[in-house]
């Protein structure tokens, strides 16, 4: 399971734990789907997961 650490005063990220194979699931996000965003919510399709961990994912709707 990846692990919520501070990377500086007042920020935090999620770290993997482990080493992971390419193509292995690394976390499950489960929670509350609501209809609009927030600060940390994670948007998939047109819906808005808040859960615990989703917050401090690196993500973006567009990656580079």
């Amino acid at each position: 399971m990846p692990d919520i650490k501070e990377i500086e005063e007042n920020n935090k990220g999620l770290f993997a734990d482990q080493e992971y194979e390419v193509g292995n699931i690394v976390l499950f996000l489960s929670g509350k789907y609501l209809s609009e965003p927030t600060r940390t919510s994670i948007q998939i399709k047109g819906r808005h997961l808040e859960s615990s961990e989703g917050g401090y994912v690196n993500h973006r709707c567009e990656p580079n």
